[in-house]
């Protein structure tokens, strides 16, 4: 039934986009208002206002574009002086013989389709006056192997780099808050993601049949990662929910969203607060797969719809960190404690104090103290878990008892 439904669910995302490019495509052709010379090339433009202009599609002939071409920032046409700040709707859309493309600094749009299906393309640099990227601007684009994404984009939209089959490193980061639609869907080369810290939101299908893939790490920014994300990512091993132990603001994994990863077997979990899951959310996945839970928060798991049904949820004493083993670098006195502690350490980062739900009930960012002491009288009675980093990024924890 999940089978079905996924792909009832892509012919029918397929079917809007192709129909949506179909009606577009018609309503933009031979939509250019003069062309000039270039290096060599001759580019086709569209006058936007008095003073800017867009790269053109050229109309019959839309494989015109050839080898390596470079787009000028400006340029004069009949005695006025226009900057280039657009690539249009299918301005290079199937120059199967475009080699590579030179973006000037002065574009801040690239639009719909723009550069799809140009599959002699290996590597595109965004300039960083980029504000923003269109539906399938590269889809299909089969030879790209990496990609430079704009420190001012905000969104990846639907499609943009569907079927790209040759991607294989991609780092999202600068300010991107959304991972819209099949953004990545079948780009089957691909295996390092790097997810940065702003993205809020992992659209549908934006992963869908990304074979390659091993591994993904979701940052705390996170909130949702919708319907089949990651779906049928056959080699993916190990995906890790957040980074920063409660930390993370995820609060669903919808339906299908990890369903027939069918090699996934460990996927860690760095919330107390069990996110929203679909019966159908890991449907497929590999018989050993393990669910690692924080500390003493198995039971909270256990009792939540749909995790409660998980064969394989194990909790660890301190997930995601590092312990080191000679706990002598440390002293943590007085333990049991009734008013207050004194930690010493040479090597002191920050000290983390949580309860045995996880929840956090202390923080202190450490600088150039070897010896820190903590006022606990307000603290209820009971076991503690005090986690001390150190500038290694390693972890020291300790139980507290307060009585």
């Amino acid at each position: 039934m999940e089978k079905y439904f996924n792909s009832l669910t892509r012919y029918l995302i397929t079917f809007i986009f192709i129909f949506s490019y179909l009606i577009h495509f018609s309503a933009n052709a031979s939509s250019y208002d003069f062309s000039s010379e270039y290096n060599g090339h001759t580019i086709y433009y569209e006058i936007l206002t008095d003073s800017t202009l867009s790269v053109s599609y050229k109309g019959i002939d839309i494989k015109s574009y050839k080898g390596d071409v470079e787009i000028p920032d400006t340029l004069t046409y009949n005695g006025v002086k226009y900057h280039v700040v657009e690539i249009g709707k299918y301005a290079f859309l199937s120059c199967d013989s475009l080699t590579s493309i030179v973006i000037p600094n002065s574009v801040i749009d690239i639009r719909d389709f723009a550069f799809q299906s140009c599959t002699a393309i290996t590597f595109i640099n965004l300039p960083d006056s980029l504000n923003s990227i269109g539906r399938g601007s590269f889809k299909s684009c089969t030879a790209l192997t990496a990609i430079h994404l704009a420190s001012k984009l905000t969104t990846i939209p639907p499609c943009a780099f569907m079927n790209c089959s040759t991607l294989s490193n991609v780092y999202i980061g600068g300010n991107i808050r959304k991972i819209d639609t099949s953004a990545f869907e079948s780009c089957s080369g691909l295996t390092n993601v790097t997810i940065g810290d702003s993205v809020q939101t992992i659209g549908m299908c934006a992963f869908q049949l990304c074979t390659n893939l091993q591994s993904i790490a979701i940052p705390d920014a996170t909130k949702i990662v919708e319907n089949f994300a990651f779906y049928s990512c056959g080699n993916l091993r190990n995906v890790k929910l957040g980074q920063t132990n409660n930390g993370t603001q995820l609060t669903r994994l919808s339906r299908n969203s990890f369903a027939y990863c069918t090699r996934l077997i460990k996927t860690t979990l760095m919330q107390t607060t069990p996110p929203m899951i679909f019966d159908d959310t890991f449907t497929g996945c590999e018989y050993k797969h393990i669910w690692h839970v924080p500390c003493s928060t198995k039971a909270i798991y256990d009792t939540t719809e749909y995790w409660r049904d998980l064969d394989s949820i194990e909790e660890d004493a301190c997930v995601g960190i590092t312990e080191i083993s000679n706990n002598n670098t440390v002293s943590l006195y007085p333990n049991p404690a009734n008013t207050e502690i004194i930690i010493e350490s040479p090597n002191m980062e920050a000290i983390t104090i949580s309860n045995l739900l996880g929840q956090r009930v202390y923080y202190y960012k450490i600088i150039g103290v070897k010896k820190h002491i903590i006022n606990v009288a307000d603290l209820k009675k009971g076991l503690y878990i005090v986690q001390i980093s150190n500038h290694n990024g390693n972890v020291i924890t300790k139980k507290l008892e307060i009585q």
